[in-house]
């Protein structure tokens, strides 16, 4: 959450709203890579409390959801209908 207002600073010296969403895309998708990561570098069992922690509470792990919501936000925000 601290790093959110750099984020939406960020994404002000972008040019274009699809290089935005690009890149919000980018970000969503590397939560993915950050949680395999964890996943294939863990050296203990599968069921391990230690990896689940670390995969499902850690917030390093879970950005892609508040990324979701600002991704979803930036959409509706370019392609809402004109009242």
């Amino acid at each position: 959450y601290l790093v959110v207002p750099l984020l939406f600073f960020g994404l002000r010296f972008l040019k274009t709203d699809a290089r935005r969403i690009g890149l919000l895309v980018a970000i969503w998708a590397s939560a993915l890579g950050v949680r395999l990561a964890i996943y294939f570098l863990h050296d203990g069992p599968c069921i391990d409390l230690f990896l689940y922690g670390a995969l499902y509470f850690k917030p390093y792990t879970r950005y892609d959801t508040l990324i979701t919501g600002i991704l979803l936000a930036a959409v509706h925000a370019l392609f809402r209908e004109p009242l």
